[in-house]
């Protein structure tokens, strides 16, 4: 998937975004553009239930991990 990918990525990669709240893609779409090669500075979340997005959370720490990039 990566590969089919690759000229977006170029295109994003190093560059830096902020999400403001209630999208519902708060914690999945910055863990996509991490793997990308972004810069998530901050993720705006008004209400976070832990129970739901729990498996997101940890998925965006790991993608921050495997990036080497501090968690937002």
């Amino acid at each position: 998937m990566w590969e089919t990918l690759r000229d977006y990525i170029d295109l994003v990669g190093g560059k830096s975004v902020f999400f403001m709240a209630n999208n519902l893609l708060e914690v999945f779409l910055p863990k996509f553009l991490i793997g990308c090669g972004m810069i998530v500075y901050e993720i705006g979340i008004p209400y976070l239930d832990k129970q739901y997005q729990a498996i997101e959370l940890l998925f965006l720490q790991n993608t921050c991990n495997k990036m080497c990039i501090p968690m937002p």
